[in-house]
């Protein structure tokens, strides 16, 4: 696969590719911010998926995860032997760090030994700490199956890091009785299941094309700032700093101008990641999901940077700023930060980068 000199410069400092192999959803959750990418199924071929890996891989990626829509449908009529083979292929070229993403709903999946002896962690979708406060978005069942399917690989593989990824929402955490609550319900949970790290993403309106579909699951930045930062004191978080990712979000503006170089950490600028999508488009930030905006696009035997619709075009590429695609969290006393922000976070590109040590400084 041949890659234009504008796209090998642009990605000189990849470290992480998200390969989203497949479109299609077995559920379809209210805060989804891939809806439209579902309604389409699209999926990427096995040799162009491989090809892909190989180019990304020589310019310095290490890290890589294989996602949708849900991994578990990718070539589910083949009993998944396109997908073993990408991940063997993944592993043998030298991909250190390999993770899946998936909702759980496929329990005999995880009984795959070929699947998951390529990884090092799966991360299992799960919006609530019982099915009350999860199904209420991802529907009626889902809670009790993914947590089977979370069980099911603990005990057939005890060296995969066994994550969750958790959205905050305007439903679930009214359940819960606020954000606060929610997230430390959410922490003891995930410390019941012996999982290795909990990581949360809160739902917000964002200034984006996918502020659209992503229903009425918005929290308001004011309310979420203040149950972090009461957190970030709170010495219940601070006991499981290694066990928890939370995003910041939002912070005040005269914090932000204290500390720009750390506050102003942002993905498109370091061309630090690549995800990688079934319609054709190489995209950098996740607020860009679903629309037509990317910094390149491939074929099967080529990738090009993007010379029109690119996402960088409104960043100033060197300059510390607030995040630019996040536009709607600007408040008064508040402005956006990249949701990649998450202080003391446990994650292998972000312990190997520079940005945390700043935090040293204040």
């Amino acid at each position: 696969m041949i890659i234009d000199n504008k796209t090998k410069t642009y990605f000189k400092n990849v470290k992480q590719v998200f390969l989203y192999l497949g479109d299609k959803c077995n559920l379809l959750c209210e805060q989804c911010l891939y809806k439209p990418n579902v309604i389409m199924g699209k999926q990427i071929d096995k040799n162009t998926a491989k090809d892909l890996l190989k180019v990304f891989f020589d310019l310095g990626a290490y890290k890589l995860t294989l996602l949708g829509g849900e991994i578990s449908l990718y070539d589910y009529d083949n009993k998944w032997n396109s997908l073993k083979e990408i991940l063997n292929y993944a592993r043998n070229i030298g991909y250190r760090y390999i993770r899946i993403d998936t909702n759980g709903q496929i329990e005999r999946f995880f009984l795959e030994k070929d699947i998951l002896n390529n990884l090092n962690e799966i991360s299992f979708s799960i919006d609530g700490y019982n099915s009350e406060s999860n199904d209420v978005l991802r529907g009626e069942g889902a809670f009790n199956t993914a947590i089977k399917s979370i069980l099911v690989v603990k005990q057939l593989q005890k060296n995969i890091n066994v994550n969750i990824t958790s959205c905050v929402t305007k439903q679930n955490t009214e359940i819960a009785g606020g954000i606060e609550q929610f997230i430390k319900k959410m922490i003891v949970f995930s410390e019941s299941l012996e999982v290795n790290q909990i990581n949360f993403h809160g739902v917000f309106r964002m200034g984006v094309p996918m502020d659209t579909w992503t229903g009425d699951s918005h929290l308001h930045p004011n309310d979420w700032n203040r149950a972090v930062q009461h957190l970030l004191k709170d010495d219940f978080y601070l006991d499981r700093i290694d066990k928890v990712r939370l995003p910041l979000h939002v912070i005040r503006l005269d914090e932000f101008d204290k500390h720009p170089q750390y506050y102003g950490y942002c993905p498109c600028k370091l061309g630090e990641r690549a995800l990688i999508h079934p319609d054709g488009i190489i995209r950098v930030c996740s607020s860009m999901l679903s629309t037509p905006y990317g910094v390149a696009h491939y074929t099967s035997s080529k990738i090009e940077w993007n010379e029109y619709n690119n996402e960088l075009c409104k960043h100033k590429m060197n300059e510390y700023t607030p995040c630019t695609n996040q536009t709607a969290l600007n408040t008064k006393e508040l402005c956006p930060v990249c949701f990649s922000i998450k202080p003391h976070q446990n994650e292998i590109v972000w312990k190997e980068s520079n940005v945390e040590s700043l935090r040293s400084e204040f």
